[in-house]
C-alpha cells in the first residue's frame, strides 16, 4: 500500500505540473503570435528548436542515468551529483561551442543568429540544474520538480509578456528564457545542497566520470534521436521557405502539441503498470496494450473529426485572422495525430520493456525517415510538404513498433482497434459534412448518434468492455448523487 501511495502522490505532481505548464505555454505561445505575427512567431519557434537540438546535447543523458542509478542506491548521490555537475558543465560548454558553429553554417540574419547564441546561455545554466532536478526524481520528492515547472512557465510567461508589452519584440522572448533557466538554477542548487548533499571535489576520478559518461551515453543519443524525429521540420522550414511559413506551421503544431499531451500524461501514468507486467504477465499486459488502443481512438477520433471541420474557425479564434493560412497544414496534422494516438500504445508498451537496443535501432529508422521526407517534400510543398512528412514518419513509426510488439505479445487485436473505430467516425463525418450546410446543430447530433451507431453494428466493444463501462458509469453516479441530493 505504501509503494502504491507513493506511486498516486507522485504521479498527481507530475501530472499537475504538466498540465499547468502545457496551459501556460500554450496561452503564451498565443500571446506571442499575436504579438509578434507569422514571420516573427516564426522566428521565434526557430530560435528555441535550434536550442532545443543543443540542449540535448549539454544533458547528454547524465540526468536520466543519475536519476536511475541514485534511485537504486540512495548512497550514491552525493559522488553522481559531484561528477554530474562537472560533467553538465563541460558538456553545457561543448554544446554552446558547437551552438556557434552551427549558427554561422545556417546563416540566419545577422539579429537573429546573435539571439540564438544569446539564448544559448540557458544551454548551460539548464544542464547544471537538470542534475539537481534529476535528484529529486531519484527520491521520489517529485513535488519539488513539479513545482520547479510550474514556476519556469509562469517566469517565462510573465516576463517574456511584460517585455512584449515595453517594447522589446523578439528579444522579449530571449530575455523571459534566460531569466526562468537563472531562476530554476538557483531555486533548485539551493534545495539540492539544504535537503540532499553538498558536492564534493573528492569524488572526481578520471575513472568515475568516465563510466558515468559511457553509461549515460545511449540515453543521450535516444533523446538526440527524439528531438530529431519532432524537430527537425522546422529547421528545414527555415531553410526552404519563408519565416511567415514557418510560423504558420508552428502555429498548427502547438495545437497539436497541446492535443496530444493527454496521451503523455497516459503514458507517463501507465508506465510503471506496464513495467511490472513485462516481468510479472504477458496475458494482463496484452490486455491492457488491447484496451488502452481501444479506449483511446473510440474517444479521441470524434474530436479530431471535429476539429477537422472546424479548423479554420479554430486557428482564427485562437491566434487571430493572419494565421487562417494554417488552416491546410491543421488538418493535415490532426490526421498526423490521429496516428501519433494509435502509436501510443505501441510506444508505451516498447519503452518499458528490456528492448532497447531494438528500440534504439528503431529510432535512428524513424528519426531518418523524418528527415528524408520533410527534405523531399517541404522543398517542393512547403510547411503542407512538413505536415505531410509528419503524416509518413508516424506510419513508419507505426509499422516499426507495430512489428516489433507483434514479434514480443503474437497476434493481438491492435489492427482490429484500429480499423473499426477509424471507419466509424469517417462515416460519420461523411453524414455530418451532407447534414450540416441545412443545420450545424442537425449536422453535429447526426455525427454522434451515426457515430454510436457504427460502434454498435460494428461491435466494436465486447460484452466485457460493455461490462465496465456499465460499472464504471453506476460508479460516477454513486459518488454524484450524494452532492445533487443535498
Amino acid at each position: 500500500m505504501e509503494i502504491i501511495g507513493r506511486l498516486v502522490r507522485n504521479a498527481s505532481w507530475l501530472l499537475l505540473a504538466q498540465a499547468i505548464s502545457r496551459a501556460v505555454g500554450f496561452a503564451y505561445a498565443l500571446v506571442l503570435a499575436r504579438f509578434l505575427g507569422g514571420a516573427g512567431f516564426g522566428q521565434y519557434s526557430v530560435i528555441f528548436t535550434v536550442i532545443g537540438f543543443f540542449s540535448v546535447v549539454a544533458e547528454g543523458g547524465i540526468t536520466t542515468l543519475i536519476m536511475r542509478d541514485v534511485a537504486r542506491n540512495k548512497e550514491t548521490a552525493r559522488s553522481y551529483m559531484s561528477i554530474g555537475l562537472v560533467l553538465s558543465l563541460g558538456l553545457g560548454l561543448i554544446a554552446y561551442l558547437t551552438l556557434m558553429g552551427a549558427v554561422a553554417l545556417l546563416r540566419y540574419p545577422k539579429d537573429m543568429s546573435r539571439l540564438i547564441m544569446l539564448a544559448g546561455i540557458s544551454l548551460i545554466m539548464n544542464s547544471i540544474s537538470g542534475v539537481f532536478i534529476s535528484l529529486f526524481n531519484a527520491f521520489e520528492r517529485m513535488k519539488i520538480p513539479a513545482l520547479l515547472s510550474i514556476v519556469t512557465s509562469l517566469t517565462t510567461s510573465a516576463n517574456g509578456i511584460l517585455l512584449l508589452l515595453n517594447g522589446f519584440g523578439l528579444k522579449a522572448t530571449v530575455y523571459a528564457a534566460i531569466m526562468a533557466s537563472l531562476v530554476q538554477l538557483l531555486i533548485s542548487g539551493y534545495i539540492t545542497v539544504k535537503t540532499i548533499a553538498l558536492p564534493s571535489l573528492s569524488f572526481l576520478t578520471s575513472k568515475g566520470m568516465g563510466h558515468l559518461f559511457s553509461e549515460a551515453l545511449p540515453y543521450g543519443l535516444r533523446a538526440f534521436l527524439s528531438i530529431i524525429y519532432f524537430k527537425i521540420d522546422i529547421v528545414i522550414l527555415s531553410k526552404m521557405t519563408r519565416f511567415g511559413e514557418v510560423g504558420n506551421y508552428s502555429a498548427a503544431y502547438k495545437i497539436l502539441e497541446v492535443l496530444f499531451a493527454g496521451i503523455g500524461i497516459a503514458n507517463l501514468v501507465l508506465f510503471p503498470l506496464t513495467s511490472s507486467l513485462h516481468l510479472s504477465s504477458k496475458e494482463n499486459l496484452r490486455l491492457l496494450f488491447e484496451k488502452y488502443t481501444l479506449y483511446t481512438l473510440v474517444l479521441s477520433l470524434p474530436g479530431l473529426a471535429m476539429l477537422i471541420y472546424f479548423s479554420k474557425e479554430a486557428l482564427t479564434f485562437l491566434y487571430g485572422a493572419p494565421f487562417e493560412g494554417a488552416t491546410s497544414i491543421l488538418r493535415l496534422l490532426i490526421v498526423a495525430l490521429a496516428i501519433m494516438y494509435a502509436n501510443a500504445p505501441l510506444s508505451n508498451l516498447v519503452l518499458s520493456s528490456d528492448m532497447q537496443r531494438r528500440v534504439l535501432a528503431l529510432s535512428v529508422l524513424t528519426a531518418g525517415s523524418n528527415v528524408l521526407l520533410n527534405l523531399l517534400l517541404v522543398y517542393r510543398l512547403g510547411a503542407e510538404g512538413a505536415a505531410l512528412a509528419t503524416i509518413g514518419s508516424e506510419l513508419v513509426t507505426t509499422i516499426l513498433f507495430y512489428r516489433l510488439v507483434r514479434w514480443y505479445l503474437g497476434r493481438t487485436a491492435f489492427l482490429i482497434n484500429i480499423i473499426k473505430p477509424s471507419v466509424s467516425v469517417l462515416l460519420a463525418s461523411t453524414v455530418m459534412v451532407m447534414v450540416a450546410p441545412l443545420s450545424l446543430m442537425l449536422g453535429f447530433i447526426a455525427f454522434l448518434l451515426t457515430y454510436i451507431l457504427l460502434l454498435l453494428i460494428l461491435r466494436v466493444f465486447s460484452s466485457e468492455d460493455r461490462d465496465l463501462i456499465s460499472r464504471a458509469f453506476k460508479y460516477f453516479v454513486v459518488k454524484t448523487e450524494p452532492a445533487t441530493l443535498k
